[in-house]
């Protein structure tokens, strides 16, 4: 019987662990959960075959932002190392949703940071640290997590350290140092500062390039402290670089000189925010290229026969399981009248199931006479004329589907699609967008009907505290809620965008849902339309939505519906998709500035497009 052996002040009798595999965050990594305590932990698996050898002093490395070693497990062929799991997720990944973090805030990771290497500088320990093992915990503190931090530090098997954007020294020869990590620090805080790495390019062997010679842009939105300790850590002579000498000379610097360092070591200083649970997978994206095993595949867990006391439990999601459909419960709508009793203008009917009834049998019959002389009673049209579980829909988006134009603009022409009929015809439009119906969206447009739904529009779903925390999707994932312009952005059809931006659509409008298109899986499942395009690599589409005003800065939205989470987008994706979008925004707006230099009424002319 194998038995976990406990590296601290935990007997071997409180070690038994229950696990399983999660997602690949870059080596193979296990949740499991001491049955004693309950405590989650993350477990590595090393093989013997493998250039590792444990530092004898992996297990006094103890700071207040950087995990430990919990315990260790050696097998024949395997060794296995625990620490406490960091549950609040990768600090970059956290850099999504305001697309930047302003100036209190990173002053404040990087301080953190500052206080682990510093302490990390102690133990002889540097170049080690990379964006992908910088998480905070469930408190919002940063803690520096990666199993690497306890490998025996010999001269040797360098091809572990590799940060994203490594000091030019360590690309050029090879140079390890503890200066190299102030570089890396500045290149978090550049990010932080940007939302982008300083030499940042979608291209691999650019980023290298840029980093050995190109020069350090600086934005105007930086504040010249920043600018300041941003110089002095990216300089690229090592020896002349801010920390090369002491971390005082980065503790002292005015952008950090002002902060009580022992409040911050000993974490009473509140952090920006509390994350939620949060463990997605962190792809990197930088100098070195990934092996096959790092892209976000699964580690099999450990057999019972060499880890006994293992279960599985997936860090995944909770266990969703689908749920059996009899296709034999679905009864189909009795006809409350037939079609001869409706084929007479004069027929009076009395209750709203009779005239949706009869809407009904008009409507499939064709008889735009009877629909306009039903149309005059005050009908719901927000509520399904059709109720058959195959095909609940409205009269307008019945009108849509069915391409029929002139019982479209019939309905049109009775309802007041501005007032009492302003859902419906948003859905309709939303419909026309899906089937790229221009003609039907062009005759919604034209009646006043609005491109985007009001949030109150939109249905809650049903209570979620029976279901075992299982996570519902948002209203919009079922396509029905999607903002018409998303739709024209999914179907590349940038005529019918530039008809919905013509007539108000909001450039800037989010999305929650959006899982695929017409090509393949979408990264920005949610996330504004400009971020939508630029990852379908639409480029005349990006332009024309930053020409009627998108901001590719706005953060992004916030699906407020309970039981929704916005999920994260990879990180190279995420980079390629803002940096191309700040190229193009440049562009365009210097083309016009330049445009429009003549007009006294500059900035309309850049709304206008």
């Amino acid at each position: 019987m194998v038995m976990m052996q406990a590296q601290q002040t935990h007997e071997a009798k409180d070690a038994a662990f229950e696990g399983g595999p999660i997602q690949n965050l870059g080596k193979p990594i296990t949740l499991i959960r001491q049955k004693a305590s309950k405590r989650l932990y993350t477990m590595r698996r090393i093989k013997r075959t493998e250039p590792f050898v444990l530092s004898p002093a992996a297990k006094d490395i103890h700071h207040p932002f950087i995990t430990h070693l919990a315990f260790t497990n050696e097998v024949p062929n395997n060794l296995y190392l625990v620490s406490p799991f960091v549950s609040g997720g990768h600090l970059f990944t956290h850099l999504q949703q305001p697309r930047q973090f302003d100036v209190d805030t990173s002053r404040f990771y990087a301080a953190e940071i500052v206080c682990a290497l510093e302490y990390l500088h102690t133990q002889d320990i540097f170049c080690w640290v990379k964006a992908e093992n910088v998480m905070l915990d469930s408190s919002g503190h940063i803690t520096l997590c990666g199993f690497g931090i306890f490998r025996q530090r010999d001269g040797t098997h360098r091809d572990w350290k590799k940060p994203e954007y490594p000091a030019p020294e360590v690309l050029t020869n090879g140079k390890y140092s503890k200066a190299a990590d102030w570089w890396t620090l500045g290149i978090f805080l550049y990010e932080m500062l940007t939302g982008l790495p300083p030499f940042y390019s979608d291209v691999v062997e650019d980023i290298r390039d840029n980093i050995i010679s190109k020069s350090l842009h600086l934005p105007e939105s930086v504040p010249p402290h920043a600018k300041d300790i941003l110089v002095g850590l990216l300089h690229r002579d090592p020896e002349r670089r801010l920390g090369a000498s002491e971390v005082s000379e980065v503790k002292q610097h005015a952008f950090l000189k002002d902060l009580d360092w022992q409040e911050i070591i000993e974490r009473r200083t509140k952090p920006p925010f509390q994350p939620g649970y949060c463990a997605e997978c962190f792809e990197p994206s930088g100098v070195h290229y990934l092996c096959n095993h790092e892209r976000g595949q699964f580690e099999e867990p450990p057999t019972a026969e060499t880890f006994l006391g293992f279960d599985t439990h997936s860090l995944s999601g909770p266990g969703n399981k689908a749920q059996d459909v009899n296709p034999g419960t679905a009864v189909a709508v009795e006809e409350n009248i037939n079609t001869s009793a409706v084929t007479s203008p004069d027929i009076e009917l009395e209750t709203p199931e009779q005239i949706r009834a009869a809407l009904e049998v008009a409507l499939k019959s064709d008889r735009e006479d009877i629909v306009g002389h039903l149309l005059e009673s005050n009908i719901d049209l927000s509520a399904p004329v059709f109720k058959h579980p195959s095909e609940r829909t409205t009269v307008l988006e019945w009108a849509v589907r069915h391409g029929s134009l002139n019982m479209l603009e019939l309905v049109l022409s009775k309802a007041g699609v501005k007032s009492r009929d302003r859902v419906s015809a948003t859905l309709a439009l939303g419909v026309a967008a899906k089937s790229r119906n221009l003609p039907a969206a062009n005759s919604l447009l034209s009646q006043g009907t609005l491109c985007e739904f009001e949030d109150a529009d939109i249905p809650v779903p049903a209570d979620l505290d029976d279901h075992d925390g299982y996570i519902f999707p948002h209203p919009s994932d079922s396509g029905e809620f999607t903002p018409a312009l998303v739709s024209a952005v999914l179907n590349r059809d940038i005529d019918l965008a530039r008809m919905l931006l013509a007539h108000g659509a909001n450039p800037d409008i989010g999305y929650h849902g959006v899982f695929s298109g017409l090509r393949g899986p979408i990264s920005f499942s949610c996330g504004r339309v400009v971020q939508l395009a630029m990852e379908l690599r639409l480029l005349e589409m990006a332009q024309l939505l930053l020409k009627y005003g998108a901001d590719e800065g706005l953060a992004a939205p916030v699906g407020e519906m309970r039981g929704h989470e916005c999920g994260a987008v990879t990180r190279p994706v995420y980079q390629r998709v803002t940096a191309a979008l700040r190229d193009i925004g440049t562009t365009i707006s210097r083309k016009l500035i330049s445009g429009c230099a003549s007009d006294v009424q500059s900035t309309e002319c850049l709304r206008s497009g």
